[in-house]
């Protein structure tokens, strides 16, 4: 009896452990209920093989329920680590996200300095445009929103092509991104025009693009004191925040 009791306890002790581990881990509910099945088989088949003293039946069914067991212990400790990775990337993110609403509010900052600014003292003109770089979209005079899709051509389709938006009476020059340039020749890119709201309406701002000169390293968000140095420059383009 206690030969029996010896072997069936720590079966059902090994069967009950790998049940836990197996449903308190993210497994498709298929899986848990193909794996508990199992266990449960091997374990009545111990519990048998017990009862009619079958040593060599005992054999196996020791292997499989402790196989079964590190398994599923496995599988648990998987589960637990993938879940601390989980709450590290939302941490992270959320980190991202503060960081990225900081650099917003600096950002706003800087266009609110900028554009409260005091006036040119002296108008700097507009450099001499170029017949290889031209804006043709927006047109001079023309209304525009905040944000205005701005299209024109270079000759040289391997070109790099900025955007400078200043607006009038004041001392900055606002690099925008970097326009896409077509194997035609034909370029297109996004320029922002003064700030968000109804500050800047009826106000004028003048558009340049400019393909920079090898001294001059321009960036998106950049802003000048002057007009940036470049091998080619467009026609000024004046345009009227609406």
């Amino acid at each position: 009896m206690w030969r029996v009791s010896f072997q069936i306890m720590p079966a059902c002790g090994l069967a009950c452990l790998t049940e836990v581990s197996l449903i308190t881990v993210g497994l498709p509910a298929w899986f848990k209920v193909v794996a508990s099945l199992a266990v449960i088989g091997i374990c009545i088949v111990h519990i048998a093989a017990s009862l009619q003293r079958a040593d060599k039946l005992l054999a196996y069914t020791w292997p499989l329920l402790a196989g079964a067991l590190f398994f599923a212990l496995g599988v648990w400790a998987n589960e637990a680590n993938a879940h601390r990775l989980r709450i590290e990337l939302k941490e992270v993110r959320k980190d991202r996200q503060a960081i990225e609403v900081k650099l917003d509010q600096m950002q706003i900052t800087l266009i609110e300095m900028t554009m409260n600014s005091r006036p040119e003292t002296v108008s700097l003109p507009p450099p001499a445009g170029s017949r290889n770089l031209k804006i043709t979209e927006p047109s001079n005079g023309q209304e525009v929103s905040s944000v205005v899709n701005v299209r024109g051509t270079v000759s040289d389709p391997q070109a790099t092509v900025f955007l400078v938006v200043h607006p009038e009476g004041l001392r900055s020059y606002w690099v925008q991104v970097c326009a896409t340039v077509e194997q035609s020749g034909a370029w297109e890119a996004s320029a922002f025009i003064g700030r968000a709201g109804n500050q800047d309406i009826g106000k004028q701002f003048e558009i340049l693009a400019v393909v920079p000169s090898a001294d001059e390293e321009l960036s998106e968000g950049t802003v000048l004191g002057i007009w940036p140095r470049a091998l080619w420059t467009s026609e000024v383009v004046t345009i009227t925040r609406k």
